[in-house]
């Protein structure tokens, strides 16, 4: 018998996901984007999870679609002004996915080294909360040391040109 996937759990993990991700960005950008718009950006990556699950949807699994979907997130969320910012939010959100997520993938591989995947989805099985709570607390950490860096270095260079 195959894995069981349970639509409604992986919904609401990415809605939730999604959400403190963006979330985190907002605080770590110093935005004042409102909660209202950082749910319904979660709930667009939430709905683009549960549309590149149905079998028929491959068209939805390339890289130029996920990259649209980010951009739209973004967009949805903190309303940037310009080219630049979108680029910087767009960055700074898939460096901060990439360590809170690899965090989370090195936990669970860590302790089970289980990892199937359906679509290109990654499933974690038997992965309770824990994991999420431990991987996304050491994103956490990670993601500020990151940020705290590039805000330094963007700081010292800066400072020299002047």
């Amino acid at each position: 018998m195959g894995d069981i996937l349970y639509i409604d759990i992986v919904f609401i993990e990415n809605l939730f996901m999604n959400y403190f991700l963006l979330y985190l960005l907002k605080r770590l950008v110093r935005s004042k984007a409102p909660i209202w718009r950082l749910l319904l950006s979660a709930l667009i990556g939430a709905l683009y999870v549960l549309v590149i699950l149905m079998p028929s949807m491959e068209i939805y699994l390339n890289l130029s679609m996920k990259i649209l979907v980010s951009l739209l997130m973004i967009v949805i969320a903190f309303l940037p002004y310009t080219f630049r910012e979108v680029i910087k939010l767009v960055l700074l959100f898939y460096l901060e996915t990439f360590l809170i997520g690899g965090s989370i993938m090195a936990i669970f591989y860590l302790t089970h080294g289980d990892l199937n995947n359906i679509n290109g989805v990654i499933l974690l099985n038997r992965m309770s909360q824990i994991y999420l709570i431990i991987g996304s607390l050491l994103g956490i950490v990670f993601s500020k040391i990151a940020f705290d860096y590039i805000d330094s270095y963007f700081l010292i260079t800066i400072l020299l040109l002047i």
